[in-house]
């Protein structure tokens, strides 16, 4: 995936450049999650800065969103894009821990078990059927994270442990989210 994000300041001093960096990592994260409310991430962005572990906070601000319920059907593939997770958590399909959830931000603890409702199975294994056999035309094959235990058969997701997990195979570009977690938090 490609992520275009208009230039700015080309040249000048040290405060363009610093802008224009905070301002690209902040559109390619919001890219990334599409279209997250700035409310919302400042109100993230302040509490991870303020954390008591605040020099890792890269690892906290992904592992933070990497919780979410929409993010979490989305890399177990049941979605093609995070809109499409959103839909489908709005819609009443999704279960969690045997409740029915529509908030797409909810977020997700080790052990929650996520159920896709029963007559909502057939737009999930329609989904599934397209994406593999988009895979099967490509020498890629979608992996899911290790911290996510995918059962195909029965549609559940069990949320593991997502502590220390290495992010770098999922996102394909350079992330700079503690520069993120610093810019929302100052402004």
């Amino acid at each position: 995936n490609h992520y275009d994000v208009s230039n700015f300041a080309s040249q000048g001093n040290s405060n363009k450049k610093g802008f224009k960096k905070n301002l690209f990592a902040k559109k390619i994260f919001n890219l990334f999650y599409v279209g997250l409310k700035k409310k919302y991430l400042k109100k993230q962005m302040t509490r991870i800065y303020r954390s008591k572990q605040q020099e890792n906070a890269r690892n906290l601000c992904i592992e933070f969103f990497e919780s979410r319920l929409d993010s979490v059907l989305r890399r177990a593939k049941f979605c093609s894009t995070i809109k499409d997770a959103r839909q489908l958590i709005t819609h009443q399909h999704i279960y969690v821990n045997k409740k029915i959830e529509t908030n797409y931000s909810y977020i997700l603890k080790q052990g929650d078990l996520i159920q896709i409702n029963l007559q909502s199975r057939k737009i999930i294994k329609t989904k599934l059927d397209n994406q593999f056999k988009a895979c099967f035309d490509s020498i890629f094959w979608p992996m899911v994270p290790s911290y996510l235990n995918v059962n195909y058969i029965t549609f559940d997701i069990i949320f593991g442990n997502i502590k220390n997990f290495n992010f770098s195979a999922i996102f394909n570009f350079k992330n700079a989210n503690d520069r993120v977690v610093e810019s929302y938090y100052r402004h």
